[in-house]
C-alpha cells in the first residue's frame, strides 16, 4: 500500500508520521483478516449447500455415491479453512510487527502529552475524574504515550485516572490469545468466527481502531439453541 500522506523516506519521517505509518499497516492487516474470516464462512456455506443437495438425490444416486460426493465437499472446505485460517494467521504476525513498531515510537514533541503532563503534575493527587480524561482521551489508541501518562498519575498519587487503566492493553497477550483463538476456530466447520473476532477486537480496540466483533449473524441463534437443549444443526 502506498501511504498518500507523505513522500518522506521513513528515517526521515517525524515520529508522529512513524507511528501512523504503523497504524496504517495494522490497519491493512486487519482487514485481511476481515477478509480471511469471512472466506471461511462462506466455505462452511457452500459445504452446507453442497450437502443439503447431494442428500436431497437419494432417489438418483447410491448412499455410497453421495457420501463419496459430500467428502469429496469436505475435503474441498477443510482445504478452503486451510487456507483462510493461513492467510490470517500471517496477518496477524505481520499486524503484530506493525502495532509493535509503533509502540517503540513516544513523540516528546508532541504538545498535548507535554501539557497532559504538566497538568496532571499541577492537579497532584485530587485530580478530578473528568479533567483525568480529557486529557487521556487524547491519546485513544497511542499505548506508549498512555503508558507514559499512567506513570506520571502513578508519579502524583492520583485516584482517578479518567478511565486509562481501561485503555491500556498487553499487546503480547492479546496476540497469543488472538493467534490461538484464529488457530481453533478457523480450522473447524463449526468453530466461533465470532469468538475469534472478538479477540482480534481486543487489540483493535487498544490501538483505537475499527474491527467487527460479530462475522456470523447465525451463531447466537446456534448458541440459544444449545443452551435451551434444542437440534442445532452441523456446519460439518
Amino acid at each position: 500500500m502506498t501511504y498518500n500522506f507523505t513522500t518522506t523516506p521513513y528515517d526521515e519521517l517525524t515520529a508522529a508520521d512513524k507511528k501512523k505509518v504503523h497504524k496504517l499497516q495494522l490497519k491493512d492487516q486487519l482487514t485481511e483478516i476481515q477478509a480471511a474470516f469471512k472466506g471461511v464462512l462462506e466455505a462452511r456455506a457452500e459445504l452446507k449447500r453442497a450437502t443439503a443437495k447431494y442428500q436431497n438425490s437419494r432417489d438418483q444416486f447410491s448412499a455410497d455415491y453421495i457420501n463419496q460426493l459430500i467428502e469429496r465437499e469436505k475435503s474441498a472446505a477443510n482445504a478452503a479453512y486451510q487456507k483462510y485460517y493461513e492467510k490470517a494467521a500471517k496477518a496477524l504476525e505481520k499486524a503484530k510487527e506493525a502495532v509493535l513498531a509503533g509502540h517503540a515510537i513516544i513523540d516528546l514533541t508532541d504538545p498535548r502529552l507535554s501539557n497532559a503532563v504538566a497538568i496532571i503534575r499541577a492537579s497532584g493527587a485530587g485530580i478530578s475524574y473528568d479533567t483525568a480524561a480529557s486529557l487521556v482521551r487524547e491519546f485513544a489508541g497511542d499505548q506508549t504515550a498512555l503508558r507514559l501518562l499512567q506513570s506520571v498519575f502513578s508519579g502524583v498519587g492520583a485516584n482517578m485516572d479518567g478511565g486509562l487503566s481501561k485503555m491500556i492493553y498487553d499487546p503480547e497477550a492479546a496476540f497469543a490469545n488472538a493467534t490461538a483463538e484464529i488457530r481453533d476456530h478457523m480450522l473447524s466447520a463449526d468453530g466461533s468466527i465470532n469468538r475469534a473476532a472478538r479477540a482480534v477486537a481486543v487489540i483493535a480496540k487498544g490501538e483505537n481502531v475499527d474491527f467487527p466483533e460479530q462475522f456470523d449473524s447465525g451463531e447466537i441463534d446456534r448458541a440459544a439453541r444449545r443452551g435451551a437443549g434444542l437440534p442445532v444443526e452441523s456446519n460439518d
